[in-house]
């Protein structure tokens, strides 16, 4: 795949253990706070379809990596995952 993951089910299994280890409450804030961002632009709307978990996951190791990119402005539950090393 280009990345640490060779196979597509090993990059699934991971963005898998990601969600699960954020506590329920967490995950709530997670999914929240990515709805109040797409909706907040005009005449955006979050499809029932969209991948918000795959979202949420892909943008951990973004937030790792860039530590003080904006993510501080996000609720304390979601800038703690967001920034938490967990690989």
């Amino acid at each position: 795949m280009g990345n640490k993951w060779p196979t597509y089910e090993d990059y699934f299994r991971f963005v898998q253990h990601e969600w699960e280890s954020a506590d329920p409450a967490t995950r709530e804030e997670l999914v929240a706070e990515l709805t109040r961002l797409i909706i907040e632009a005009p005449g955006q709307a979050v499809s029932a379809e969209f991948p918000m978990i795959n979202k949420i996951t892909e943008l951990r190791p973004i937030g790792q990596r860039h530590r003080s990119a904006g993510v501080l402005t996000a609720p304390v539950g979601c800038r703690d995952f967001l920034l938490s090393a967990d690989d």
